[in-house]
């Protein structure tokens, strides 16, 4: 083989090298930049539940007209764990957050299904006000509530997001 050929065989070789690792360095950089609008949705989510867990301890409504977010979550969870954008520190309280949602969404649908002024009606509104309140204060010994665990556990992912994203690429 001669010299002009291998240089033409390594200088090839270099070049498909080169054309794989930017191809998947492309990708690489839409699945972060995606994870992170992900995130930022899932932050907007987190935040507006605990709004609406407030929002229900506070206003003497007994059966409000609103739900609290859980699509983001519902949609984007297992994508998100699977990635690597949300790690095990924030699966657990992010979860128990969603689940709590879940319960108040159930209970405030039962409400709105129920003669307020039955036996069952009253339950079903003391049991959304003690899942408020779970969700809304600190419980069981512990320093924070559900809500603040799950607020700072999205705020955590979605700052280690920004940082992973390619500095040409922005936000």
């Amino acid at each position: 083989m001669s010299n002009d050929a291998l240089l033409g065989f390594v200088g090839g070789l270099v070049a498909a090298l080169l054309g794989f690792w930017f191809t998947r360095r492309a990708k690489a950089d839409d699945d972060r930049q995606q994870a992170f609008g992900v995130l930022i949705v899932l932050q907007r989510d987190v935040q507006r539940g605990v709004e609406r867990f407030r929002e229900y301890l506070q206003d003497n409504v007994a059966a409000p007209a609103y739900r609290l977010p859980t699509s983001t979550w519902a949609a984007s969870f297992a994508s998100l764990a699977g990635n690597g954008a949300i790690n095990a520190a924030e699966i657990v309280p992010l979860a128990q957050f969603f689940e709590l949602v879940g319960e108040m969404n159930y209970c405030l649908d039962e409400i709105a299904r129920t003669d307020l002024t039955s036996s069952r009606g009253a339950a079903e509104v003391s049991r959304a006000r003690i899942k408020s309140d779970r969700a809304t204060n600190p419980h069981d010994g512990e320093s924070q509530s559900i809500a603040q665990l799950a607020q700072s556990a999205a705020d955590q992912a979605v700052a280690r997001a920004r940082i992973r994203l390619p500095f040409w690429r922005p936000y």
